[in-house]
């Protein structure tokens, strides 16, 4: 066990580094968005939204909201795809929705080292080692503590060990939920698990000679709240049915 923690220590210490300085540049882009995010008291349904930014943005096709708040509409219209910014109390354009080309940058380089699958499979195999380092050093430290009912108890050895217990103790959770959910994300990627699945509901074509209700009145839609939503596709001119998640 000692032997593991020592490979897993010397093999994933640089790597805990480099993903916990590009994991926090990456979190400060949701902060960054959210400022710009409008706020209002009133809990806006996702119909009301999507019937203002059918009519404020011409051939919309999908709408995205992200985790900060901020809505972006994409659309096709003349032949030209944009992509732009609502106002999520209103519906109203704000502005052009250019993505961060540093955030994009960072992303890459988190995920994958910029090496495209192959680095993904490294971030896996470099979680795991993360893992191996969290649990074999819980080992280490019960054993030397002398049990698990122990395992809090205050520290023994030297200045540097007792530094080193203590701050293990903090940061064990903090690696191994870590390593879990990047062996997650990068097993999602090889498609060995299934991605998450989300609440998502389609809404089915109108019936042959009938009229298609308006966005606004569709109960599905009305029923959702704008802070649930995720991704809301709208109908390609009466040929796909609307779905939303």
């Amino acid at each position: 066990m000692r032997r593991l923690h020592s490979f897993a220590g010397l093999a994933g210490g640089l790597l805990v580094l480099f993903m916990s300085i590009t994991g926090f540049v990456l979190s400060l882009q949701p902060m960054l968005d959210a400022a710009t995010v409008a706020r209002s008291a009133d809990v806006q349904s996702v119909a009301a939204i999507a019937s203002e930014v059918a009519t404020s943005v011409p051939g919309v096709e999908r709408l995205v909201r992200s985790a900060s708040g901020q809505l972006v509409a994409y659309a096709q219209a003349d032949g030209t795809r944009t992509a732009v910014i609502v106002d999520p109390t209103s519906g109203a354009v704000v502005s052009d929705y250019q993505p961060s080309a540093f955030f994009s940058f960072v992303t890459e380089l988190h995920r994958s080292f910029l090496l495209g699958m192959t680095g993904h499979g490294a971030a896996g195999i470099g979680a795991l080692v993360i893992l191996g380092l969290a649990v074999s050093g819980i080992f280490l430290l019960v054993s030397k503590m002398g049990g698990w009912r122990k395992l809090f108890a205050a520290s023994r050895g030297t200045g540097s060990q007792r530094l080193h217990t203590d701050l293990a103790r903090i940061a064990v959770l903090g690696l191994m939920l870590t390593a879990l959910t990047g062996t997650y994300m990068s097993a999602v990627a090889f498609e060995l698990v299934p991605e998450s699945s989300s609440d998502a509901f389609t809404f089915p074509p109108s019936s042959e000679g009938t009229m298609a209700l308006p966005v606004a009145e569709l109960e599905g839609l009305a029923n959702v709240q704008l802070t649930d939503l995720r991704e809301l596709v709208y109908p390609a001119a009466a040929i796909s049915p609307m779905s939303s998640r």
